[in-house]
This record gives C-alpha cells, sequence and structure tokens, in this order.
C-alpha cells in the first residue's frame, strides 16, 4: 500500500519457550480502521502492545511511518485528582487543561459541558470519550485501541463508534482496534482480521467498506463466523 501509516511484518513472537504470534503482515493507511478480531488468548492485545513499541522483543519489521500513535486503553484510565480538561491535556504537559487543542477536542466529543468535572462525575461511556479525546490531544497520526468499548451498553457503544469513525475520517488518522465482537468489527472498522487461537496467518481478510447494505455485511460475518468454525475457534458472542 503506497503511503501506509504502518506496515507490519511479523514472523513470530514468543512469550518464552511459546510462540504467541506468528506471520503476521498487513498495512494500515490515513483514515482506515483495521479491526484485529479472534477469540480470548488469541494474541490481539499482544499484537497491539507490539505494534505501539511497548514489547520490543519479536523477530520481522514493524514500520511506522506515522509521526505520532494514540493509545486507547479498555478502560478510561483518567487520573481521579484533575479535571476532565486536564486529563485530555496531561499528554501536552501539566495543567494543560486551557489549551486551545484540548477545548476543540472537547467540543467534538461532547464534552465541552463537563470540561471542569472529575473522573468519579462521569457516566462509563463519557470518561471513555474524554480518554478517546486525550489520546487524539498530541495530534497522532495512527490510533491503538485495545477494547475500548467492550464494558459500556449497547446504546452508549454505538454512539462511541460512530464518534471514533467521524474523528478518524476528520482527522485522517489510521486505526487498529482489538475486539473480539463480529458485529462490532464489523460496525466500526473499513478492515476486518480475523486471527486465528494457534499462533498463524489471518484466517480472514475482510473489505467493509465495500459492503453498504445490510444483506452484504451479514454475509460478511457469515464468513467471519465460518472461517472460525472451519478452524475449530469457539466463536465469539
Amino acid at each position: 500500500m503506497t503511503g501506509a501509516l504502518l506496515a507490519v511484518k511479523l514472523k513470530e513472537k514468543r512469550h518464552g519457550a511459546r510462540t504467541v504470534l506468528r506471520d503476521i503482515a498487513f498495512e494500515v493507511g490515513p483514515s482506515e480502521i483495521v479491526a484485529l478480531l479472534g477469540t480470548s488468548g488469541c494474541g490481539k492485545s499482544t499484537l497491539l502492545r507490539t505494534i505501539a513499541g511497548l514489547d520490543t522483543q519479536y523477530t520481522g519489521e514493524i514500520r511506522h511511518d506515522a509521526g505520532r500513535t494514540g493509545f486507547v486503553f479498555q478502560e478510561p484510565r483518567l487520573m481521579p485528582w484533575l479535571s476532565v480538561a486536564d486529563n485530555v491535556g496531561f499528554p501536552l504537559g501539566h495543567a494543560q487543561g486551557g489549551h486551545p487543542r484540548v477545548a476543540a477536542l472537547l467540543e467534538e466529543v461532547g464534552l465541552s459541558h463537563a470540561a471542569n468535572y472529575f473522573p468519579k462525575q462521569l457516566s462509563g461511556g463519557m470518561a471513555q470519550r474524554a480518554a478517546i479525546a486525550r489520546a487524539l490531544v498530541s495530534q497522532p497520526d495512527l490510533l491503538l485501541l485495545d477494547e475500548p468499548f467492550s464494558a459500556l451498553d449497547v446504546l452508549t457503544k454505538g454512539r462511541l463508534h460512530r464518534l471514533v469513525r467521524d474523528l478518524i475520517q476528520r482527522h485522517r488518522i489510521g486505526a487498529v482496534f482489538v475486539t473480539h465482537d463480529p458485529d462490532e468489527a464489523l460496525a466500526l472498522s473499513t478492515r476486518v482480521l480475523v486471527m486465528p487461537s494457534e499462533p498463524g496467518p489471518f484466517l480472514e481478510r475482510l473489505d467493509v467498506d465495500g459492503a453498504g447494505t445490510d444483506s452484504e455485511r451479514l454475509a460478511l460475518r457469515e464468513r467471519i463466523l465460518s472461517a472460525l468454525a472451519a478452524h475449530g475457534e469457539s466463536v465469539p458472542c
């Protein structure tokens, strides 16, 4: 892919004597959202941490042409003693809640009214929106998301899916996110990569942007479940 922000050619990743990832290759370009979908324990989060540079023990190549990388965790991980604005502005330095970029992002994620709130005053969805704004405040070219919607109710999750897609398109950044939910992968991503439970290449590579109708997306869902079932995987709920 010309102009890729991220190119992964990972030959092997081991934990001690155990191989956890093998023969993983893909690229991410601007405005692309790539879902890493698989069952628990298949190495999704390990792959994301390796891409983020949090784990450097592997063979192969991971090339970042992105200038900066933002990370959204499964929990918001807001600092309880800081206001929402100061939490969002924290990557810019101490007490940067008044930075113009913070105000702009709080507006984008619908939290302008909560700038002076503290984390204990936020709902789960509000806290995760603050975490997303914090990940974007340093103006990353690549965004990594590790199952950040798994603890949210269905309606809140749907709203955040739309928000994240809109932000990624608007800022023209690339994104990789981890999920075990086929419906979430199809709702949020432009491409789905299905991971096996045993180390090896992706079971499926699916272009979601090309599926414009409900029936086409249903067909993609069936391909995901069939790929998992054909390789003896337990099917995610």
